[in-house]
């Protein structure tokens, strides 16, 4: 039985065809002027129909602005995407063409466009949360209005397309814009929200004005059967449909009358495909098989690219990525490069990816009063990972702002009351306090009280030292698992109870007060001096039950993995409709509540590289 099935295999595969990418590529050097300019529409070749007639992805040109692709798993979809893409990058330069990926689904699959730079990507984004998708229309739309507002003060003559624009002297660069969405439906996927009612609407303008602005839309999915929220009009106007194997009610919806087509299409045979310019006018399918890109030349060709168009560009690609040591634009993997002037603010905090377009999130722990950070959120490994790259951001911003120097001694004190008690997975920050980056974090045992309560006394000390503190560095106390902290809320001193005023007069007297009096001195007291507290507890209403006012001390806060309620009470976040598992909310009492990804915790290795550098 075991032969037959081989067999059969076999035979299914004998009339395969793989078409490599070079088949319908042409050289740089044999490339005419006009296809590597997006003037008057974006032409790559993607595949061969017939014998060797090579099928063009046509968009900008008569009414072929936007593509809508279909493909079931293991019909050869993500192989299009790829071939789509890097035809783009190797065909444009990043002044005629701006590429904004966005891939909805779990997996790795596009995330090797991140791990080079490449100007010629705006965003590249993996296991995007529906809110970033979200604001990623948003920003579309912006640009939309920008170039709408550049064709009007053109005074010679009327401008209203970008063909028009784009041909006048001297014209500013405005290169075309290509948005690849891939698992689209997941951004309607709740059609009532906010999220998924606004995205339809501003989709449906997008989609209809973008081709006066050059923007043209790719949308990709296993299944449109349950798309919701979008409105069919959307579909109607985009005019490219390429199907691969697929159900018979998305090749109905895609293709029309010509559907049946789809039928000739084996599963077993992945990359074969109809093209349609027409919205599924049957007289124009086209059947070809999608070019194929070799995995062992797929990063030798963006190595090329990368070279070439640095060269031409220095456009920083947003990349929203869970794991930062992929993102090669993050502080952790470019610090080594900076100079002084680039790490100003000492407490400035890299903890995640901010759900905007614009990655503008600072998170600043500067000497201003109650500039001390709470986090709150039930999940101790989302937590303990936050908590770890405070500690490499604050190492980071001081090594680089002291001439790439290591300091004398530490600064940040680590009380880990809830240490990970699991062998196979990292415990980072403790990690980092206890073995790589001691130079910076002590580590302060919670079995020994004494060093403990010595510890809280000199921060004490250096809380209200207002003389002293002007010229010195910046100290922070980090508090892992306050909810265990039973000695720090500890109100057992050797002498009788007194208010603040009383302590700060007996303040070189010796440890007469307890731990809470003093943490709560180093709270109110400390930020102004130079005294920074980070604090994660699991769970609000137990600490707002315990101690409402400590919260109150703390102008920074993270919330993340707690109930609608909690939210609510805790950083004013009524809606959490629209959040992911991922997502997290910071909110402070200057800017607005954001939303934003904390970065998933870091392994062993590259911590050990950051750390190899921070050290010397």
């Amino acid at each position: 039985m075991k032969i037959i099935d081989i067999l059969k295999k076999g035979i299914k595969s004998a009339d395969k065809v793989v078409i490599g990418i070079d088949k319908v590529n042409r050289t740089e050097n044999e490339r005419e002027p006009e296809e590597t300019s997006t003037k008057n529409g974006i032409r790559i070749p993607i595949g061969l129909h017939g014998a060797k007639e090579v099928q063009y992805l046509t968009l900008g040109v008569g009414g072929s602005h936007h593509a809508l692709i279909a493909g079931v798993a293991g019909s050869g979809k993500s192989s299009l995407l790829h071939t789509i893409i890097l035809q783009a990058l190797s065909q444009y330069g990043p002044d005629e063409l701006r590429i904004y990926l966005v891939d909805f689904k779990r997996g790795v699959e596009f995330k090797i466009y991140a791990d080079y730079k490449l100007p010629s990507f705006e965003v590249v984004a993996i296991e995007s949360e529906r809110e970033f998708g979200y604001n990623i229309l948003k920003a579309l739309e912006r640009e939309q209005k920008i170039r709408a507002d550049r064709f009007k003060r053109v005074k010679e003559r009327k401008i209203d397309r970008i063909e028009d624009y784009r041909a006048l002297p001297n014209a500013a660069p405005m290169p075309r814009i290509l948005v690849i969405m891939d698992e689209f439906h997941e951004l309607f996927s709740n059609a009532s929200d906010k999220i998924g009612k606004e995205s339809a609407e501003m989709m449906e303008r997008i989609v209809r004005q973008g081709r006066a602005f050059g923007v043209h839309i790719i949308l990709a999915s296993q299944s449109y059967s349950n798309v919701g929220g979008l409105d069919k009009s959307v579909y109607d106007q985009m005019a490219v449909r390429i199907v691969l194997k697929c159900s018979k009610t998305d090749a109905s919806l895609l293709l029309g009358d010509g559907s049946s087509d789809v039928d000739q299409i084996s599963i077993d045979d992945p990359g074969r495909a109809i093209y349609n310019s027409e919205a599924g006018n049957k007289e124009y399918n086209s059947h070809f098989r999608v070019a194929f890109i070799d995995p062992s030349k797929h990063r030798e060709i963006l190595e090329g690219v990368s070279e070439r168009t640095c060269k031409l560009s220095n456009n920083k690609t947003r990349i929203l990525l869970s794991n930062i040591e992929d993102n090669k634009y993050s502080i952790f993997n470019q610090f080594t490069d900076y100079d002084m002037e680039a790490c100003k603010v000492p407490g400035r905090l890299y903890l995640g990816e901010p759900l905007s377009v614009v990655n503008n999130l600072n998170m600043d722990l500067v000497r201003n009063e109650y500039a001390n950070m709470l986090m709150v959120g039930s999940d101790s490994d989302k937590a303990r990972s936050m908590f770890a790259f405070a500690m490499l951001s604050l190492a980071i911003n001081y090594w680089v702002s002291h001439n790439k120097k290591a300091p004398e001694e530490p600064f940040i004190y680590f009380l880990n009351y809830k240490p990970l008690r699991d062998d196979y997975f990292i415990d980072a920050p403790n990690i980092l306090a206890a073995e790589l980056l001691t130079k910076y974090v002590k580590n302060i045992p919670i079995s020994n009280p004494g060093e403990i309560r010595n510890t809280i006394q000199n921060l004490y000390s250096a809380s209200m030292d207002t003389q002293g503190s002007v010229s010195s560095e910046n100290k922070y106390l980090m508090v892992f698992g306050y909810q265990r902290a039973e000695d720090l809320k500890s109100e057992d001193k050797a002498a009788e109870k007194q208010d603040i005023m009383s302590m700060m007069s007996s303040r070189n007297q010796g440890p007469t007060h307890s731990m809470k009096e003093m943490i709560e001195v180093i709270l109110t007291m400390g930020a102004q001096n130079g005294i920074h507290s980070v604090f994660w507890q699991d769970d609000f209403k137990a600490l707002d039950f315990a101690d409402r006012k400590l919260i109150t001390y703390f102008y920074q806060k993270i919330a993340f993995d707690m109930s609608k309620e909690d939210y609510s009470q805790f950083v004013g976040v009524n809606d959490i409709s629209q959040f992911g598992e991922n997502t997290a909310v910071y909110n402070n009492r200057i800017d607005d509540t954001r939303s934003f990804r904390p970065y998933q915790s870091p392994d062993r290795e590259w911590l050990e590289t950051v750390c190899e550098s921070l050290n010397q």
